[in-house]
């Protein structure tokens, strides 16, 4: 009896609370009648009956450079349902490498591919774009030297198979920020410039799909 009062006054404290900062107009003596009779009974329900389920299914990327960081950026999934993970991996050697996963609906590993500018200290991506054909579009940047960096746009076709690299050097410190698609599947990304003086400019380009 005394562990049910004093669950039942913990969560009628915790109650009074939240509706005492929300500035909601409820007396907090009348905060009780909000709280079910038995306030162990929430609890025992949740057991009988959870309320969430298992994922459909678990996969994990690892290059098996130990020991090696790999870390996902931004996931997007395509018309037919395949899902795409763009991220970086530590190469060990050259600082961190674009790293692109392409997965089928029940999460098979469909290809990967990891990309090097060979520019400077490291390539981080921003964003994957997924296309109607199956094919994928990243942007992010490669850092150069501290200061300066360039944009990088790259496109996979529906094999993984690079199709092109394209990079925008602009003088300082450029970082994409978002990117979409147009109708013809061509790529607009916007990116924050900032140059060596301090100054900064916000930046929007397309790249065609061709």
């Amino acid at each position: 009896m005394c562990r049910l009062l004093s669950v039942y006054s913990l969560l009628l404290m915790l109650n009074a609370s939240i509706y005492s900062q929300d500035r909601l107009d409820i007396p907090l003596s009348s905060a009780h009648k909000l709280m079910p009779s038995n306030p162990l009974s929430l609890l025992e329900k949740n057991r009988a009956n959870p309320i969430s389920k298992p994922p459909s299914w678990i996969t994990t990327y690892n290059a098996f450079l130990a020991p090696a960081t790999d870390a996902a950026v931004d996931i997007a999934v395509d018309p037919a349902g395949n899902v795409f993970v763009v991220g970086f991996s530590d190469s060990l050697k050259n600082g961190f490498d674009i790293i692109t996963v392409k997965y089928a609906v029940n999460g098979r590993e469909i290809w990967r591919k990891r990309y090097n500018s060979g520019v400077g200290i490291a390539d981080y991506p921003t964003a994957i774009i997924p296309h109607a054909d199956g094919s994928a579009s990243i942007c992010g940047y490669a850092d150069i030297e501290p200061g300066l960096s360039e944009l990088i746009e790259l496109r996979y076709d529906s094999a993984g198979q690079l199709l092109w690299a394209n990079s925008y050097l602009a003088g300082g410190s450029i970082r994409p920020l978002a990117a979409v698609a147009d109708k013809q599947e061509g790529l607009i990304i916007t990116s924050g410039l900032t140059f060596p003086d301090g100054g900064s400019d916000a930046v929007l380009m397309k790249y065609s799909s061709q």
